[in-house]
């Protein structure tokens, strides 16, 4: 069972990029900040305020891409059932999958799984690609050859 998975991991480089950049824009703030007037309460009030922005993206970054990344986890994978994706915490079976498409823009490719509620409601799950390592065309095909496998879509 084992080896009837692809899994890919997360993408080190990404991962390391945004932290980096993120980085750097709260360095630069906060150099912006320790050259401000020490008299301009309001302003070191609003500028602290904003400053916070991108500290929260890079903790958030941090705990939920970068230090999985550092550790070599799964980021997507691809199984008997399904395909699970650990970045945003979501599993589809394939049984489930009543539609599937894939967007690309600026470099990086976002897979859309259409699959109809309960109550007979078309809903969708995205996935962007950006944080795993690996072709998103080889994994759109992979994809693809799994659902044409099961047979045709529902609709």
């Amino acid at each position: 069972m084992e080896s009837d998975k692809i899994t890919y991991k997360y993408s080190k480089g990404t991962c390391f990029f945004y932290s980096c950049f993120l980085l750097w824009i709260v360095y630069m703030l906060s150099t912006s900040l320790s050259n401000s007037s020490p008299n301009n309460n309001g302003g070191i009030i609003f500028f602290c305020g904003f400053s916070s922005i991108p500290i929260v993206f890079l903790i958030f970054i941090t705990i939920r891409y970068t230090i999985p990344a550092i550790r070599g986890k799964v980021a997507f994978e691809i199984n008997q059932q399904g395909v699970i994706d650990y970045a945003r915490n979501f599993i589809i079976e394939w049984a489930d999958i009543s539609d599937f498409r894939m967007g690309e823009n600026k470099g990086d490719a976002t897979l859309y799984f259409y699959f109809k509620l309960s109550n007979g409601i078309e809903d969708f799950k995205i996935t962007r690609l950006r944080w795993v390592k690996g072709d998103y065309l080889e994994i759109y095909g992979i994809i693809e050859a799994n659902l044409e496998e099961r047979g045709p879509l529902k609709s």
